[in-house]
């Protein structure tokens, strides 16, 4: 049985949807061990720890997170990353006009996040409204702050989401389901929101049924969850996935796209 640093066994991870609610309470489980805390907090000064842990290159270490609680940073052309150092998010906001608001497009929405999201938005966009929340898949430990986003948007925020994703959250308790996505992807997709442009593709089941690729053109962007981490080897077994129909470079991406993955 897997155990955490600190001797404590993490029961094996069923693969049907509900289980999946289990991962905030295993995580929960984890950051309460001394030891994978001094390495969240600190992972370079886990690195060094003589006999503790393989050492982790400098390239595979994380940027230092300020005491808010949160890193918010451009990467391009008003496309922001936001990470607490455990899970990340990116977020586009639209040009400033003086007759409206700017809009803003939000990929997931990490429990652990949270009201760190709207701050950090408004840390860079002061007064932008969410217009559009995408989820990348169905995974609560990745959407499950969405009610909050919510509450805080535009009276018609648009909920973005695989076409199976819906389907999935239909298995979860309604009192424990993020809100249903109300616009759908079948195999690809582009949204335009003023100046800002994601481009949606579906390849097949990765990591989930349900998991998309979302691409921000004009920044060369590429966001792709719990698959690939810059510095890092993919997940055993590229996490649950049963099946990776094509892992080619979609000719349509430049070859000099960014990736950016988000998740633990």
């Amino acid at each position: 049985m897997t155990t955490t640093p600190g001797g404590e066994p993490i029961p094996p991870v069923a693969h049907d949807p509900a289980s999946r609610r289990s991962f905030l309470k295993y995580s929960a489980l984890a950051a309460s061990v001394p030891a994978l805390q001094s390495v969240l907090a600190n992972p370079a000064a886990a690195a060094a720890a003589p006999g503790a842990y393989a050492p982790v290159p400098p390239t595979a270490i994380g940027p230092q997170i300020p005491a808010k609680g949160y890193l918010v940073q451009e990467i391009g052309e008003r496309l922001y990353w936001l990470t607490d150092g455990f899970y990340q998010i990116m977020f586009l906001v639209t040009k400033r006009h003086q007759d409206k608001k700017q809009r803003v497009i939000v990929v997931d929405a990490p429990p652990t996040l949270g009201g760190n999201i709207l701050r950090a938005i408004e840390e860079v966009a002061p007064g932008a409204r969410i217009s559009h929340l995408v989820y990348s898949h169905y995974h609560a430990d990745h959407i499950g702050a969405a009610d909050k986003l919510r509450d805080a948007s535009l009276p018609k925020l648009v909920i973005i989401a695989h076409e199976q994703t819906a389907h999935l959250l239909k298995q979860v308790p309604e009192s424990s389901r993020p809100p249903m996505p109300n616009r759908s992807v079948s195999s690809r997709y582009r949204l335009e929101v003023d100046d800002q442009v994601l481009e949606f593709h579906y390849k097949g089941p990765n990591h989930s049924q349900d998991n998309l690729f979302i691409y921000a053109p004009r920044q060369r962007v590429l966001n792709v969850v719990d698959i690939v981490y810059p510095g890092w080897v993919p997940f055993r077994n590229l996490v649950v996935s049963t099946n990776i129909p094509e892992t080619r470079t979609t000719s349509s991406w430049s070859s000099t796209s960014r990736p950016t993955s988000a998740g633990t």
